[in-house]
């Protein structure tokens, strides 16, 4: 099915919008500025899923964080980005990223599933 990329972004927020105000995260949604077509052949179920589940993982790497900084009488403001860009060879890409720990996790474990 062809689905727009946009309104799937738009409803897996809207699916976490509790959690994310409960959590005080402000989220940039510059992907709504994104002009070009986002029109995709993709399981929409899937593809929301998949963002919502990104979501919470940066939810809980934002509140490890935040009591890391208060350990060491830090402010910390937790942010969610999320854009769309076209990378010129017909694909869509979707970036979710947030200014939370990160990785600490090796790259040979990272891609292994349930990890």
């Amino acid at each position: 099915e062809v689905e727009d990329l946009k309104k799937i972004v738009s409803g897996a927020l809207f699916n976490v919008e509790y959690r994310i105000d409960a959590h005080k995260i402000h989220v940039e949604e510059e992907y709504r500025k994104y002009r070009g077509n986002v029109k995709t052949k993709c399981s929409r179920r899937m593809i929301m899923g998949a963002i919502i589940n990104v979501i919470d993982n940066s939810i809980y790497w934002l509140k490890r964080k935040q009591l890391q900084s208060k350990k060491l009488n830090q402010s910390f403001d937790k942010k969610i980005y999320i854009n769309i860009f076209n990378d010129r060879r017909g694909y869509l890409d979707l970036l979710i990223a947030d200014n939370g720990t990160g990785f600490d996790l090796p790259i040979s474990q990272i891609t292994k599933p349930f990890i």
